[in-house]
C-alpha cells in the first residue's frame, strides 16, 4: 500500500495527553462517536460533542462536564420514519440538515473538527476558514468500493440492491476531497481509498477499541457441549455474509447451533426462505448486556462479512474469550496478524468457511486456546484508551503538519 499512509502502528501510541488541543466531535447518530469523545475528554481536549442524539441519551456515555450540543429532531425524524414504515429515505435529508446545523453551531476556537462521513460537507469550509483542521471518520471502505461490492453480491443472489442515495455518495466524495485527513480502522479500508485515487498522505489508520470492563469472559471456563453455539452479531443480511454463513453451517446443523443477533436487513427474509435454516436461531437486536450474555454463552464467533471497516462486535467477541472465524474483509488480521485467535477466510468462499467451522467444532481444546489468544490480542492495544492514545498521536501530528 505504501508507507506514506499514517498507520498508527501495531498498535501502541505515543501519549501526548492532548497538549492544549481543542477538538469538536460531530456524529449524526452514535457509531463510536461517544467513545471517541470520551477519550478526548479524558485527555482534556474535547471542545464539545455535536450530535442528533438527545442530550439525556448522550449522558449515558459522557459525564455532565462534557459539552453537548444536540439537534434531536433529526434523530426523531430518522427513527419515526423507520418505525412507521414510511416510503422514501431520510438519509440525505438528515446528513444535509445536520451539516447545516453543525456549520451554524461550531465553536469559533477549535483546532480540529472530527465528524462522520456524509454529514460534514457544509461545516468543512466553516471550520477550515477559522483555521481548524478537519478529520472525516469513515467506518468502512470508500463509498464507491462499498457500493460495487454490495451491488455485485446482491446481483449474485438475484436481489434488488438498494443503492445508497446519490446525494450521499456525492457528499462523501466531496468530503474526502476537502478534508485534511480521513480516519479509517484498517489497512483494507485504507487500500480502498488509495485505489479510488485518494492520497495515502491523507489517511489515518486507527483501529477501534472495546471496553474490557464491559466485555469480559464468563466466570467459569466454557464447558464441553454436545451442541456448541456459533454466534454472529451484526445486521442479518448480505453485507455481513448471511448467504455464505447459512450454507457453510448447514452440514453441522445436527451437531451445533447458529445464533444470529442483530436486526434484519430488508433482504434477510428472502434469503432465510431460500437457504438452509435448520438449527438457526434469530434473536433480533439486543441491548449491550444481552450481547455480553450471548457472547459469554457462545463457543465460537463467526462473521464472514463481504465489506467492513473493523466491526466492534468482532473486538467484543474476542474480549469475552471467543475464538473467531471471520472474513479478511472484517480486518481480523489487524487485530490477530498471527492467526492465533481464530481463522481468517476470504469473503464468500463457503467451502473455506465451512472447513473453518468444522475445525473449531472438532476440538474444544483448540477453541479454548484460540479464545485465550483472542483475549490476549485485544488486551494489547485495543482497549478504548489505546484507541484514544492513537487518536491523540494522530491529531498532534496533524496539528504540526
Amino acid at each position: 500500500m505504501g508507507t506514506a499512509c499514517r498507520d498508527t502502528g501495531r498498535y501502541p501510541a505515543i501519549r501526548h495527553q492532548g497538549q492544549g488541543m481543542k477538538v469538536a466531535v460531530a456524529v449524526h447518530g452514535r457509531f463510536h462517536g461517544f467513545d471517541l469523545a470520551d477519550q478526548l475528554r479524558r485527555k482534556g481536549c474535547l471542545a464539545g460533542v455535536f450530535t442528533t442524539y438527545p442530550e439525556f441519551a448522550v449522558r449515558r456515555f459522557l459525564p455532565p462536564e462534557a459539552t453537548v450540543r444536540a439537534c434531536p429532531w433529526l434523530e426523531l425524524i430518522r427513527r419515526g420514519h423507520q418505525r412507521l414504515g414510511l416510503p422514501g429515505r431520510t438519509d440525505s435529508f438528515i446528513s444535509r440538515q445536520f451539516g447545516r446545523w453543525l456549520a451554524a453551531n461550531l465553536p469559533p476556537d477549535i483546532d480540529i473538527l472530527t465528524g462522520w462521513s456524509s454529514a460534514m460537507l457544509e461545516a468543512i469550509p466553516v471550520a477550515q476558514g477559522r483555521g481548524a483542521k478537519v478529520v472525516i471518520e469513515r467506518g468502512s471502505t470508500h463509498i464507491l468500493t462499498q457500493q460495487r461490492i454490495l451491488s455485485e453480491a446482491f446481483a449474485e443472489w438475484g436481489l434488488s440492491f438498494r443503492m445508497t442515495q446519490g446525494e450521499i455518495i456525492e457528499r462523501e466524495c466531496r468530503e474526502y476531497d476537502l478534508a485534511d485527513r480521513i480516519a479509517v480502522p484498517t489497512r483494507i479500508a485504507a487500500d480502498s481509498f488509495i485505489r479510488e485515487g485518494v492520497s495515502a498522505d491523507k489517511l489515518i489508520i486507527n483501529p477501534y477499541g472495546v471496553s474490557l470492563e464491559a466485555f469480559r469472559p464468563p466466570s467459569e471456563p466454557r464447558p464441553v457441549r454436545d451442541r456448541p453455539v456459533i454466534l454472529c452479531v451484526g445486521r442479518v443480511g448480505v453485507r455481513k455474509g448471511l448467504p455464505a454463513l447459512l450454507q457453510a453451517f448447514a452440514p453441522f446443523a445436527d451437531r451445533a447451533a447458529l445464533h444470529l443477533v442483530g436486526p434484519k436487513d430488508p433482504e434477510a427474509d428472502i434469503l432465510l426462505k431460500r437457504l438452509p435454516v435448520k438449527s438457526v436461531h434469530l434473536s433480533g437486536a439486543l441491548p449491550r448486556e444481552g450481547v455480553v450474555r450471548a457472547l459469554q454463552e457462545a463457543d465460537i464467533f463467526c462473521l464472514p462479512s463481504l465489506e467492513e471497516g473493523l466491526p466492534l462486535s468482532l473486538l467484543q467477541a474476542m474480549a469475552t474469550g471467543l475464538p473467531v472465524i471471520a472474513s479478511r474483509e472484517t480486518g481480523i488480521e489487524t487485530v490477530d496478524p498471527s492467526g492465533a485467535a481464530g481463522i481468517a477466510v476470504p469473503a464468500s468462499q463457503t467451502e473455506r468457511l465451512s472447513e473453518a467451522i468444522g475445525a473449531l467444532l472438532e476440538s474444544h481444546e483448540s477453541r479454548l486456546k484460540k479464545g485465550a489468544a483472542a483475549m490476549a490480542a485485544v488486551g494489547k492495544g485495543f482497549d478504548w484508551s489505546d484507541y484514544g492514545d492513537r487518536t491523540d498521536d494522530a491529531y498532534q501530528q496533524l496539528m504540526t503538519a
